[in-house]
């Protein structure tokens, strides 16, 4: 009878540690609703400071630390933000959405007018921009589309006003290589 009592602790034990090394850090994430007086922030960020995140002096680091939400450069001292984000205006309408990774902007952000037209839509890898960059104003109409690469302008940049077309620079690695003043009517 020792024995099988024994062999029933050693088992339940063993069991034990067994779930506790199988525990992925990402399934202990908080599920967050953040309210002030003019907006409603929903997210997800890791419970503790999340080892082998060794912020870098030039990133934007996005975390919470139960009381507000916090923006800083090259550091963090809460619960960084991983997950899905979305801000909500008080009548429950989408302000800003998005994805973060280790506290970092991450994947396409997206962001909206009042009057519920579409903003911006820009994409992130790892806090840096990258890729398209799409400014619209609150009747839908671009406004300026930029491609970015490592945080850097590089490719075309354009800029319109009433659906023309004005300004075309073109970047590479951040450096401007070229512009021309035009104006071509998308309409047309």
């Amino acid at each position: 009878m020792k024995k099988y009592f024994v062999v029933t602790i050693l088992a339940l034990i063993s069991g034990f540690s067994l779930l506790a090394q199988e525990i992925d850090i990402k399934d202990m994430r908080n599920h967050i609703w953040k309210e002030t007086d003019s907006v409603v922030f929903e997210f997800s960020c890791l419970p503790t400071v999340k080892p082998g995140v060794i912020p870098q002096d030039d990133l934007y680091y996005y975390w919470y630390d139960g009381k507000a939400i916090h923006e800083t450069k090259g550091s963090y001292a809460g619960w960084l933000f991983d997950g899905y984000f979305k801000e909500l205006n008080k009548s429950g309408r989408i302000i800003k959405q998005g994805c973060f990774r280790n506290g970092l902007k991450n994947g396409i952000w997206k962001e909206w007018w009042e009057n519920g037209s579409l903003g911006s839509v820009y994409e992130w890898d790892n806090g840096i921009k990258e890729g398209e960059l799409i400014n619209y104003d609150s009747y839908g109409n671009i406004l300026n589309a930029e491609t970015y690469k490592n945080g850097q302008l590089n490719g075309p940049a354009l800029y319109y006003q009433e659906d023309s077309l004005i300004i075309e620079k073109i970047y590479k690695k951040g450096a401007l290589v070229r512009e021309a003043i035009i104006h071509i009517n998308e309409a047309d």
